[in-house]
């Protein structure tokens, strides 16, 4: 099995774990399914204090994430 992350975006997974280097907690909400599609609102608390929202989408097929996306919110 590869590196965790590595289907979730269309950067490297090096960049994609250094985009939580500065994260202190994320809280999920609004989890729903849909088929293969998971679909949740994911704010991400910093470690200087802020947040951030996105909505993000993950495709699942045979229990394995094969593509996400996160956009932010606002």
């Amino acid at each position: 099995m590869g590196p965790r992350g590595k289907n979730l975006g269309d950067g490297s997974y090096d960049a994609f774990a250094q985009g939580y280097a500065n994260t202190q907690q994320d809280t999920v909400s609004q989890l729903s399914t849909q088929g293969n599609t998971v679909r949740l609102v994911l704010n991400a608390r910093q470690t200087n204090g802020t947040s951030q929202e996105f909505n993000v989408t993950y495709t699942v097929e045979n229990g394995v994430i094969t593509h996400g996306t996160a956009t932010p919110i606002g």
